[in-house]
């Protein structure tokens, strides 16, 4: 029965492995080696637990802020020019009974000018289905979102515009907006003639603790966007939907990307802001790959404890080789050691870093301070990641183990 007596021998060898771990051994300071080697695996670990929980947490956190402004899905031309929306394909989407929102928009650079302040901005035209589209009315700073105000056209602007030309919401000083003519020629003795001016009031000021919105965008009637850039009553620049609560999004945006071919795009949440979470992507997995160059030196002096304990246990060596025991069961029994050593500060530092991660998550303890997106540091624990750090802390402790037993000297074994 060779494979039952390999079986007894490996556990011969981890129980040993745990005696010589947990064991007194002749000179202290191997003791004090080997819980410093614990203690150095179980803060690596747990440092890199709740640092990915952390980054995760703001990953979320993005997300949640975005989805509460951008729409599920977005049609837009993929050589980013404005399109009719006079055509039958356009007719069959506004009639799909999973679409509950169909929402025209315009959008492209304006320049805004207020009491001799000027700031570049994002102009975007939207028409009367946006407020389903986006709760806009719980965004608001001050003031109140509409778009027209008795015979008038008005603009809502995000805070940032706001506070740079100190605006008000008093409808008594109008914002200018200057957009570029889409045709005829410039006359560079009056090059302002090469711009379409408009006028509006500013009926309210909203927030989405977003610079990408807040400090650019100006949000005004369709009607008004698509006169100043010189757009037909059917041309858009974007459309904007949003899906059934029942309605997968996945296999939706498939479809649609099928039924509108290739000159188009049909972007979901995270494709409208792909930069945004590559940038979270690569910062996440760089910090990961820091804190692993860390933990692998801390990881190292596992090397030391076995090297220590190698020369404690010479002795023994010698009476396990003289009761029968090869050089590989002696070799194992050593790297069972280190192993132990490694799995042991791993698991410790993965559950006192899930724990205080938990803790962070539901009490908040720790705070980021007065006028910031979020009181507290968020935390989000994946499963995902905890086996990557557990695994990744396993593979370091492994290798750590089997180079000072691999030097093990064969002639004290064979003695």
């Amino acid at each position: 029965m060779p494979i039952l007596a390999e079986f007894y021998k490996r556990k011969l060898s981890l129980f040993m492995a745990w005696r010589y771990l947990f064991s007194r051994k002749k000179r202290n300071v191997i003791n004090l080696i080997t819980r410093i080697s614990m203690g150095g695996v179980a803060v690596g670990t747990m440092a890199m637990v709740c640092v990915l929980s952390i980054m995760n947490g703001f990953d979320s956190l993005i997300r949640d802020t975005f989805s509460h402004f951008d729409p599920e899905l977005r049609i837009c031309a993929k050589n980013h020019q404005p399109f009719s929306l006079d055509t039958d394909i356009f007719r069959q989407i506004r009639k799909d009974t999973a679409i509950v929102c169909f929402a025209e928009i315009v959008e492209d650079n304006a320049l805004v000018s207020y009491q001799g302040s000027q700031v570049p901005v994002i102009l975007r035209g939207v028409d009367e289905h946006f407020e389903r589209l986006v709760d806009m009315k719980n965004r608001m700073y001050s003031g109140k979102f509409q778009l027209h105000h008795l015979q008038f056209n008005v603009a809502v602007t995000g805070i940032g515009i706001a506070q740079t030309l100190d605006l008000t919401t008093d409808y008594v000083n109008p914002i200018r907006l200057y957009v570029p003519k889409r045709t005829g020629k410039i006359n560079l003795a009056r090059p302002e003639a090469a711009f379409k001016q408009g006028t509006l009031f500013v009926s309210g000021i909203f927030t989405v603790m977003r610079p990408e919105y807040d400090d650019r965008l100006v949000i005004v009637p369709i009607e008004f966007a698509r006169e100043m850039y010189g757009y037909t009553a059917s041309e858009v620049t974007s459309v904007e939907l949003k899906l059934s609560t029942n309605q997968p999004l996945a296999s939706f945006q498939k479809t649609l990307q099928q039924a509108l071919g290739s000159d188009f795009k049909v972007l979901n949440r995270m494709e409208q802001q792909a930069d945004l979470y590559h940038i979270i992507l690569i910062e996440k997995w760089i910090t990961f790959l820091i804190l692993a160059l860390i933990l692998l030196i801390a990881i190292s002096n596992i090397i030391g404890s076995l090297s220590m304990l190698l020369i404690d246990k010479g002795e023994d060596i010698i009476l396990l080789t003289n009761l029968g025991a090869d050089g590989e069961q002696v070799r194992q029994i050593f790297l069972y050691t280190g192993w132990l050593i490694s799995v042991i500060g791993a698991v410790t530092g993965l559950i006192i870093g899930v724990g205080l991660s938990l803790i962070q998550q539901h009490a908040g303890i720790i705070t980021m301070g007065e006028g910031l997106i979020t009181e507290s540091y968020p935390v989000v624990v994946k499963y995902s990641d905890l086996i990557l750090v557990l695994l990744t802390v396993l593979t370091m402790g492994f290798l750590s183990a089997i180079l000072p037993v691999r030097l093990l000297n064969r002639k004290k074994i064979s003695q």
